[in-house]
């Protein structure tokens, strides 16, 4: 399983933790939790595909991809995402 998936499922599980019945308001900190996790999945994502289209997704690529991986910064995406959602 990919990275931003288990982020993904471990973003769920914490929003859902101590909380089977699934009535009532989540606690202020799992909330929030569950709002960082799923958008750190987000972010892995994209900088995961970004990898691939420039670098490509060969076995023999995969060190350049995680340097590449390791250099994109969180600003450098939210510019992006900024300059996307403009209309």
């Amino acid at each position: 399983m990919s990275l931003a998936k288990d982020l993904l499922k471990l973003a769920r599980d914490l929003l859902q933790s101590d909380r089977p019945e699934r009535t009532g308001r989540p606690q202020q900190a799992k909330l929030r939790r569950f709002i960082s996790t799923a958008c750190y999945s987000l972010f892995s994502l994209l900088v995961k595909e970004a990898a691939i289209k420039m670098v490509g997704g060969r076995n023999e690529n995969k060190f350049l991809r995680g340097d590449m991986m390791r250099a994109v910064s969180h600003e450098a995406i939210r510019n992006i995402c900024k300059g996307v959602c403009q209309p």
